[in-house]
C-alpha cells in the first residue's frame, strides 16, 4: 500500500475519486437515454437499488457517516459525491418539470437533497433490519411524488 499510496488518506480519497467517476459514468448513460425524465428518475434511484441487491452499500454514504473523523481530502471527495449527484438530480428535475413529467413543489436544489437522503438512508437501515424492501418502498414513493399530477 505505501509504495503507492503515502497513507490511508491518499488510499480513500482515490477510491472515492474511482467510485465518483463510475457513478458520474452511470449518470452520463442515464442522461443520454431518450426516456421521459421520470424513467431518467427511475433509473437513478435504480442506482441505489442494484447497489444494495448486490450486498453493497453506497461508499460515500459510508464515509458521510464518519465524515468529522476524515482528513479533508476526503471530506472534499466526499463531499463533491454528494454535490455533484444534487446538481444532476436538480438539472433532471428542472428539465422533468419543464416538460411535464415530473411535478413537485419545492426548488429543484431543495427536492434533490430530498431524494439523496431518502435513497442513502433506506440503504443504510436496510442492512441491519435485514429488509432491502424498505429501499424498494422508499423509490416507490419518491416515483410516486413526484409522478405528474
Amino acid at each position: 500500500m505505501h509504495y503507492h499510496f503515502a497513507g490511508k488518506a491518499e488510499l480513500g480519497h482515490r477510491l472515492v475519486t474511482r467510485y465518483t467517476d463510475r457513478f458520474r459514468s452511470a449518470l452520463a448513460a442515464i442522461q443520454a437515454s431518450a426516456s421521459p425524465n421520470s424513467d431518467k428518475l427511475a433509473a437513478y434511484c435504480d442506482l441505489y437499488r442494484r447497489t444494495l441487491n448486490d450486498r453493497r452499500m453506497c461508499l460515500c454514504g459510508m464515509l458521510a457517516a464518519e465524515y468529522r473523523t476524515l482528513a479533508q481530502p476526503m471530506r472534499d471527495v466526499v463531499s463533491g459525491f454528494f454535490d455533484q449527484n444534487r446538481a444532476w438530480l436538480a438539472d433532471l428535475l428542472d428539465s422533468g418539470r419543464e416538460a411535464g413529467d415530473l411535478h413537485f413543489t419545492e426548488p429543484s436544489e431543495q427536492a434533490a437533497k430530498i431524494i439523496i437522503a431518502a435513497l442513502e438512508g433506506a440503504m443504510l437501515i436496510a442492512g441491519p433490519l435485514q429488509d432491502p424492501a424498505i429501499l424498494d418502498s422508499v423509490v416507490c414513493r419518491i416515483l410516486a411524488d413526484f409522478a405528474p399530477s
